[in-house]
């Protein structure tokens, strides 16, 4: 199983846009990001999730475009910036199939540690936006950073 972590794009600045949403320089990027990483690494999520905030739903959808993903992207609880990842390395466990979360640092930072190292009070993952990190979970169930766009 392969669980792709993913950073927004560069979002308005909060005094022109209160609600955060992708600036036209963001959409770019997750479109440049996304396009990439689809040529190189063929991703094809089964479930793509998003924290709910508008710069993260938008980066889903430009995502699930670029990718073809055919299902539904949704918006789920627990991926907000100060989150606790341990919620999401346990729910994890339910599925057997690829799924994508798009959300915000420090979350996905925490998250990758968390998963690849154990100890995400210690450290964390530093991830530009528009960023993607992609984990693989090996036969003895071990979570291992396969790759990343930055």
């Amino acid at each position: 199983m392969k669980l792709y972590l993913v950073r927004h794009g560069t979002a308005n600045n909060r005094h022109i846009d209160p609600e955060r949403k992708l600036s036209s320089f963001g959409g770019k990027e997750v479109q440049k990001t996304a396009a990439s990483a689809t040529d190189i690494h063929d991703i094809k999520p089964a479930h793509i999730f998003h924290s709910g905030k508008p710069r993260a739903m938008e980066t889903a959808k430009i995502i699930a475009d670029v990718t073809g993903f055919k299902g539904t992207v949704e918006k789920v609880s627990d991926l907000q910036p100060m989150d606790d990842p341990e919620v999401w390395a346990a729910k994890l466990e339910s599925y057997c199939k690829d799924v994508m979360l798009v959300g915000h640092m420090p979350f996905m930072g925490r998250m990758a540690i968390l998963l690849t190292d154990g100890n995400y009070e210690r450290d964390l993952l530093e991830f530009p936006t528009a960023g993607i990190a992609c984990l693989m979970k090996d036969e003895t169930e071990t979570w291992k950073l396969e790759w990343t766009t930055f």
